[in-house]
């Protein structure tokens, strides 16, 4: 089919399918440079268990269990290695494109735009990011991508002889399945699909669509409903979840630049955060470029050219729109706002986005130019998003520790560690960047557990050499203070902060 395409269209896809094969060997590549953080270490332990294990840890989340399912069966078919692990969500993300694809390659939409969103779908950095941590959030963006997609292509409808078709039944089938799949894999995608259903009858305002879109709306959202329905009967459902702080104005500015990622990578409670805002720039600037063509040059084209495009430009403004805000305001009573479960908005900004840039364009050779362009800087985009990744640490790093208690008493046999956790599974599996099932008892020698929230207590001075360490969230400034607490018992004593990510260590060196 593609060789029947001009030579313009045939180069894009060609631009296209080189960046969906390197976003793809990027989210290969690197699966275990970074330690499992908490989360990841919850899932991995889970799965790893007994079946009654995996039940008594899962029941007490808000996510259905689909993805742990999943995990479970990947894990004993591989190992709990993180990048044994996390090969299972990278092969998940690398399912992003070919989806769109799939779902919009006979979509009346120009033969431009199709392959341009391919390349934003596979070149999205949070998606990405997410396709190397062993959790839900991929398998969630995959969900989003199928759903936003089926929904374009509903309300374009299919590419024929005679004009555009209305969607058949297999296009609401597919719909009504990709939504099942997000509300079977997270709470989030019980919003984007009843955003995404209340696209579709505003596209198209009828009592009989309204009725279709209202009743398979129920049927995808079965598993959700039936989760919390069953874990309302539990005391202890959903746990963990009153320290999510409700969003505010820097909730959304982290959204935009980490769904728009391009550097500047950390972790933060709720999420992995990229802070740059040059992608967006770029976006803006091409965005602007477009609009001056536009008004400069072929005004009455422009004009005439792209409803399809400006169509799917407004339903993907309203499907992250009410995604948002609902989001939003639930939030503010409800404690479900997280920056990893906003991923399920990627889509709809991202391909929002370039559609404005293409929309603006108009037709003919613009459209052309500028869809180039755009896949240009997607490829920047990639550069910078693959660059931070491999040089970054921004997962706790609890196997930063164990080198970092190795490499100390290779130096001095006698040192002390305190602690301010007591290891246990989930500590071991997070720090085993290899799944080879270290011995880690030899740890425990010469260590000190000391109370998490008194670490002070037991960071009085010893004579000789002692690694501090403890997790930073709880009381982020006591590396100085402990330090001071040393340098005030009096004598020469020297003391510095090891850089670690998500965990304080600092080493102390007092005469004995």
């Amino acid at each position: 089919m593609q060789a029947r395409l001009p030579p313009a269209h045939r180069a894009l896809w060609s631009a296209t399918t080189v960046l969906v094969a390197a976003s793809c060997a990027l989210r290969l590549t690197g699966l275990g440079r970074q330690s499992y953080w908490t989360d990841e270490a919850f899932t991995v332990v889970q799965c790893r268990g007994s079946w009654a294990m995996w039940w008594r840890m899962g029941a007490a989340e808000v996510h259905p269990p689909l993805f742990s399912l999943l995990a479970r069966g990947w894990i004993a078919l591989t190992s709990d290695a993180p990048s044994q692990v996390r090969l299972l969500t990278a092969l998940i993300g690398c399912l992003g494109a070919p989806a769109v694809w799939a779902s919009l390659r006979r979509v009346a939409l120009p033969q431009t735009v199709t392959p341009v969103l391919v390349a934003a779908t596979a070149t999205n950095g949070m998606a990405i990011t997410y396709a190397q941590d062993a959790r839900s959030y991929v398998l969630l963006w995959l969900a989003a991508v199928g759903l936003t997609a089926g929904t374009l292509r509903i309300v374009v409808g299919t590419r024929a002889p005679g004009g555009p078709q209305p969607a058949g039944w297999g296009s609401w089938l597919g719909w009504t399945a990709w939504a099942m799949l997000a509300t079977a894999t997270h709470l989030m995608g019980l919003i984007l699909a009843g955003a995404a259903a209340l696209a579709l009858v505003a596209v198209k305002p009828n009592l009989r669509r309204l009725g279709l879109v209202v009743v398979l709306l129920m049927e995808a959202a079965l598993p959700q409903l039936v989760w919390l329905a069953q874990g309302m009967l539990r005391q202890d459902f959903p746990q963990n979840t009153g320290w999510i702080p409700a969003p505010t104005g820097a909730s959304l500015t982290q959204l935009f630049t980490t769904v728009f990622a391009w550097s500047g990578l950390q972790i933060s409670p709720t999420g992995f955060v990229w802070s740059s805002w040059w992608l967006l720039g770029l976006m803006a600037a091409l965005a602007l470029a477009a609009l001056g063509w536009r008004v400069a040059l072929r005004p009455r084209a422009a004009a005439r050219q792209n409803r399809a495009t400006g169509r799917c430009l407004r339903v993907l403004a309203l499907i992250a729109g009410v995604t948002v805000v609902v989001t939003w305001l639930l939030a503010q009573q409800v404690h479900i706002w997280t920056l990893r479960g906003m991923i399920v908005v990627s889509p709809a900004l991202t391909w929002a986005a370039v559609l404005g840039v293409l929309v603006l364009a108009g037709r003919g050779r613009a459209l052309q130019v500028f869809a180039s362009a755009t896949l240009l800087v997607l490829a920047l985009s990639l550069v910078a998003v693959g660059h931070t990744l491999g040089t970054t640490t921004y997962k706790t790093d609890l196997a930063g520790v164990l080198d970092q208690v190795r490499a100390v008493r290779a130096q001095r046999p006698d040192a002390l560690v305190v602690l301010s956790w007591r290891p246990s599974r989930e500590h071991w599996v997070s720090a085993d960047r290899h799944g080879s099932r270290v011995d880690y008892s030899w740890l425990e020698l010469h260590t000190v557990i000391a109370p998490e929230h008194n670490f002070l207590a037991a960071a009085h001075p010893r004579p000789g050499t002692t690694l501090y360490a403890w997790y930073d969230e709880p009381e982020p400034t006591r590396p100085d203070r402990v330090v001071a607490l040393i340098a005030a018992a009096g004598g020469p004593s020297v003391c510095h902060q090891v850089p670690l990510v998500g965990v304080v260590a600092v080493r102390c060196d007092l005469p004995g």
